[in-house]
């Protein structure tokens, strides 16, 4: 009797969910947004200023919403599924519209023109983003993302009983030179940001003293820097370009200090170090058979540079096709991390003049390869055909959202409206805001990852 029991309470709770208050809920359905704008060069006062990563720093920039000529859903073996429209500039759609290993295709041109310029996004990838295209001429500009607060003040400093003559000052909107007998300075942070002052013996790289300092505060007292740190790394030295550590605080990093070596004698200088300190970070840039490396991490006390992806010399990126979809290939990387992949590659034709960019953003196949969207362009623009390729993999330790977009972000033009752009800018790219400035600064710095390019 009690086993009927228990089997009819079962097949209840299967069936109908009795005892439940209706049942369980659907899955949501998650949903993306793209927003499109065009940077015009100046300021208007109601508008969002963009100044790009910070390295456009005199030159301010208004973003006026427009949007493509299509956006274009392939399936995952690139072939065409559907066509979205925006609206103002803005269009949002759900994870169901693109199918499971596909992608979203931003296409834009100027109409007449055969000169096309795609981003395709991976549905692994997709997110809520910000997209800055080359053509369009809206009224109606960007309002919201504006920067996050910053102030002006002074740094002080004491170094009473230390033999440091020279000073440096560091935070996210400046790092000085060395300063002769400068123990305060004036200088720019974000609201809750100190400034790190660093103090030498001689204009050097003898590094005896620091202390972080509050703006307009009273007088920070350096302290000696106590030890020193050696390190290693996992590869020969004659592979190794640089090697810069940087000191984490807070929110915020800070320059510490350029590690010394000599690949030919295959010696290292150890450098200054402060175990009262625990969170460190270090930057090394290289090359491994013929791939160039940007390779972060963290480390507490023990600096051994170990990169997240082996890179084999198994030549340069190529693209084919296989019968059903043309394949961009990119071999010779390996990792047991997860990987993003960006391609690119440029192709033109004569008679009648042609031209395509196309910036692919996937997660790459085990042995490397990523399906080429069929674009069905109105000129016979093969993939096969390119004059430029290039390739960006990154190996990281989680594929967050907000890493995702920082990784994507990281090829934003220097010079917006150029009009011509390098093989490691996206000629239509996603735009970093001024409020994620912060956000994006944090994501390359902070996190464990290894960037190889080709």
């Amino acid at each position: 009797m009690n086993r009927l029991l228990a089997l009819s309470v079962l097949a209840c709770s299967v069936l109908t969910g009795c005892g439940s208050s209706g049942g369980s809920s659907p899955a949501s359905v998650k949903k993306y947004t793209f927003e499109f704008v065009k940077l015009d060069e100046g300021e208007v006062s109601t508008c969002t200023i963009f100044d790009g990563l910070e390295q456009n720093i005199d030159t301010k920039y208004v973003a006026y919403k427009t949007g493509p000529q299509n956006i274009d859903i392939h399936d995952e073996n690139g072939i065409y599924s559907k066509s979205l429209t925006n609206k103002n500039g803005v269009i949002t759609f759900s994870e169901n519209d693109v199918p499971d290993g596909g992608y979203v295709s931003v296409i834009e041109y100027v109409p007449g023109s055969k000169n096309y310029q795609v981003l395709s996004i991976q549905k692994a990838l997709l997110g809520d983003y910000l997209i800055r295209l080359n053509t369009g001429s809206g009224s109606d500009c960007y309002t919201t993302n504006k920067g996050i607060s910053k102030k002006s003040g002074t740094a002080s400093i004491t170094d009473e009983g230390l033999a440091s003559n020279y000073f440096q000052y560091i935070t996210t909107q400046e790092t000085t030179s060395l300063l002769v007998g400068t123990r305060n300075y004036k200088t720019s942070a974000y609201t809750d940001e100190k400034v790190l002052a660093k103090g030498y013996n001689g204009d050097g790289n003898d590094l005896i003293a620091y202390g972080f300092s509050t703006l307009n505060g009273t007088a920070t007292e350096l302290s000696e820097v106590p030890d020193s740190l050696d390190w290693y790394t996992d590869f020969d030295l004659n592979g190794l370009e640089s090697l810069a550590v940087s000191l984490k605080k807070g929110n915020y990093t800070y320059a510490w200090f350029d590690a010394e070596f000599d690949p030919t004698l295959d010696t290292r200088k150890s450098f200054p170090f402060s175990y009262d300190e625990s969170e460190w970070l270090y930057t090394a840039t290289g090359s491994i058979n013929d791939w160039k490396f940007h390779h972060n991490a963290r480390f507490t006390d023990t600096l051994d540079v170990s990169l997240m992806a082996n890179m084999d010399d198994s030549g340069n990126p190529e693209i084919s096709y296989n019968g059903t979809s043309y394949i961009f290939d990119a071999p010779g990387i390996s990792s047991s991390n997860d990987l993003i992949q960006r391609s690119y590659y440029y192709t033109e034709t004569t008679g009648p003049n042609a031209a395509l960019t196309h910036i692919i953003y996937s997660v790459p196949s085990s042995d490397g390869k990523v399906i080429i969207p069929d674009l069905k362009l109105d000129s016979p623009l093969s993939p096969e055909d390119f004059s430029d390729i290039a390739v960006s993999i990154v190996a990281t330790e989680s594929m967050d959202e907000d890493f995702v977009e920082s990784f994507m972000r990281r090829f934003q033009p220097v010079d917006p409206n150029s009009g011509s752009f390098s093989s490691n800018e996206d000629s239509i790219s996603l735009l970093l805001s001024p409020a994620d400035q912060l956000k994006q600064r944090q994501n390359t710095e902070m996190n464990d990852y290894t960037l190889v390019e080709r």
